[in-house]
């Protein structure tokens, strides 16, 4: 009873936590009139859940302004970013499919995929 009570007050304050997402890179891929971006960040350990939070948020954030598609490559703070290193890397997108981007689909269609670097197999 008590170590679910403690489990439950962690997860809420680690809601409440501010993270700090660190965009290192942004690069146009647009295709035609389909605005797509590619962002690089880093962000400290956290839960695959507050992660995936966070990301999305960001990606809503981009979405706000103009673009069809979002690839976010994340990157933990501790590493090098070079290449396939990433931790995850997510598409927000309608069906979460990165081809699937075009003006004037609905955000309703929208979803956020996930990938984790099977490579790396790290866990938070």
């Amino acid at each position: 009873m008590l170590l679910k009570k403690v489990r439950s007050i962690m997860k809420a304050q680690e809601k409440k936590k501010q993270v700090k997402i660190q965009v290192v890179n942004e690069k146009r891929l647009d295709y035609s009139n389909v605005k797509r971006i590619q962002v690089t960040v880093r962000v400290p350990a956290l839960s695959k859940e507050k992660l995936k939070e966070e990301i999305k948020n960001l990606c809503v954030s981009y979405y706000r302004r103009g673009n069809h598609a979002v690839a976010v490559h994340v990157y933990l703070m501790t590493d090098k970013i070079k290449g396939h290193n990433w931790y995850a890397m997510y598409h927000f997108a309608p069906g979460g499919e990165w081809g699937k981007a075009a003006a004037g689909v609905p955000f309703s269609d929208y979803r956020l995929k996930v990938e984790f670097n099977t490579e790396d197999m790290r866990k938070l």
